[in-house]
């Protein structure tokens, strides 16, 4: 039988910003859909930690996915058993970009930057090393002062910028290149030998555009900015991959429903 992988953001895409009936009775449909359909494997893709990423699962009766992508896509998790184990060959990939370092050796060469503050520590991962910026042009030219330092050391890096919802601080996460949600999908497509066309992801905001971008079937959630959906349309159809995109009518959980349906991925009488 062949597999498929439904990889999905959480916050904002498969978990509702409002916890409201209407979304806890789409959240019990994902479920039974995707318990109906045996050939479907379930991947969750979130700038959370593990724990965290777990917790928030739970926390709106989630079913328990296969596979995890953690930490902006600097960490890859399987299940086995009741457990989550950490993919030594992907943790491999990104030791050999740093050049065998992790994020607590990248800190210091980034230390003494003018707006530029650590985040608190269990925010941060082996491969992420988090802060928070200034917004604005400081906020920009500390950017490019990281960029630099992290040139100058010969290490390979993917900058992330974003703005926390709750505060408007902007944020800075520093990752090596090869850790990022669509570099994690195509090395779990390799590793389970899934059909390119098999895969599709789901997200809503500007973090997902990579993803959203790189080939592989993708849902963008109703609830996307216009920003967000204009500027996956227009990479989309600068890369040759537009007809890969699925712009869902409905939000959340709905869109990603929606949009699993339009790529065929469930089974079974509801389907």
């Amino acid at each position: 039988m062949d597999r498929y992988l439904l990889a999905t953001d959480l916050d904002g895409t498969l978990i509702p910003l409002e916890d409201t009936p209407e979304w806890n009775a789409e959240i019990l449909r994902f479920r039974r859909l995707a318990m109906a359909s045996p050939r479907l494997l379930l991947a969750y893709v979130t700038g959370r930690r593990l724990e965290s990423a777990l917790d928030g699962a739970a926390g709106f009766r989630l079913p328990l996915p296969e596979l995890l992508i953690c930490d902006l896509g600097a960490s890859v998790y399987r299940k086995t058993g009741r457990d989550y184990e950490l993919d030594q060959g992907f943790r491999g990939l990104l030791l050999h970009a740093w050049q065998g370092r992790i994020a607590r050796d990248i800190a210091p060469l980034l230390d003494k930057i003018e707006g530029l503050t650590p985040r608190p520590a269990e925010t941060q991962g082996e491969f992420k090393q988090g802060y928070y910026t200034n917004q604005g042009q400081r906020g920009r030219e500390a950017v490019q002062r990281v960029a630099e330092r992290l040139r100058v050391a010969g290490l390979d890096s993917n900058l992330v910028c974003g703005v926390d919802v709750r505060t408007g601080a902007g944020l800075l996460d520093v990752l090596p290149t090869l850790a990022a949600k669509d570099h994690a999908l195509a090395y779990l497509r390799d590793r389970l030998a899934i059909p390119h066309d098999h895969i599709v992801f789901a997200g809503d905001s500007g973090h997902d555009l990579a993803a959203f971008t790189s080939g592989f079937n993708a849902i963008v959630v109703a609830n996307a900015t216009d920003e967000v959906r204009e500027e996956a349309r227009r990479q989309a159809e600068a890369k040759g991959v537009a007809h890969r995109l699925y712009f869902a009518d409905h939000s959340y959980i709905s869109g990603v429903m929606e949009g699993a349906r339009h790529f065929n991925l469930f089974t079974g009488e509801d389907a």
